[in-house]
């Protein structure tokens, strides 16, 4: 079985910390699943949001995503190997204090396994791919070739886990969350 990786789980009431700034890469796609073939600068700043309190969660689903280096070192002893890695630093220009134990990830990945006769979903396309809008997604395993991570061809924005990985990570205790399929709105 398959999940959507999200930065909490549904359940979660917590607060956590959001990203207000970071880098202008215009030129990387984080969402095409592709390998960059241009130069990322090193390290890449992100600036936290001041009016959004709360803790820094394992992972950002941002426009650049933004993963805590316990959780990919969870991601690799599940297996993942699609993952390219940039170092980051995050600033809390408030108190002046910075992280740099978080990566910018690039995955590495993209796959159209979305069973569109089982899922509920709007596409303007004739084709639908990129930014198709669910309310229910079907994920057909056959079409993965069991990757355990990649992009949903269909929606772009959607990083999608193996259940071994969500086991992996959950026994390491790294609080991320997974919606499943015919949860999952985009």
């Amino acid at each position: 079985m398959y999940y959507i990786l999200a930065d909490q789980d549904l359940d979660d009431t917590e607060s956590i910390a959001q990203i207000s700034d970071g880098p202008d890469l215009d030129e990387a796609d984080w969402y095409a699943g592709e390998r960059f073939t241009m130069p990322i600068p090193r390290p890449l700043r992100f600036t936290l949001d001041p009016t959004a309190e709360g803790e820094l969660p394992f992972f950002w689903d941002w426009t650049i995503p933004l993963m805590h280096e316990e959780l990919i070192a969870g991601l690799m002893q599940a297996g993942v190997d699609n993952l390219d890695v940039y170092d980051a630093v995050i600033l809390d220009e408030e108190s002046g204090t910075e992280w740099t134990d978080f990566k910018a990830v690039n995955v590495v990945g993209k796959v159209a396994a979305a069973n569109l006769g089982l899922s509920r979903y709007f596409s303007r396309q004739p084709t639908p791919l990129i930014a198709v809008q669910f309310d229910s997604l079907a994920i057909d395993e056959n079409k993965t070739d069991g990757l355990l991570m990649f992009r949903l061809a269909e929606c772009v924005s959607a990083i999608v886990v193996h259940e071994k990985v969500r086991d992996t990570l959950k026994a390491r205790d790294i609080l991320v969350g997974f919606i499943e399929p015919k949860d999952f709105v985009s």
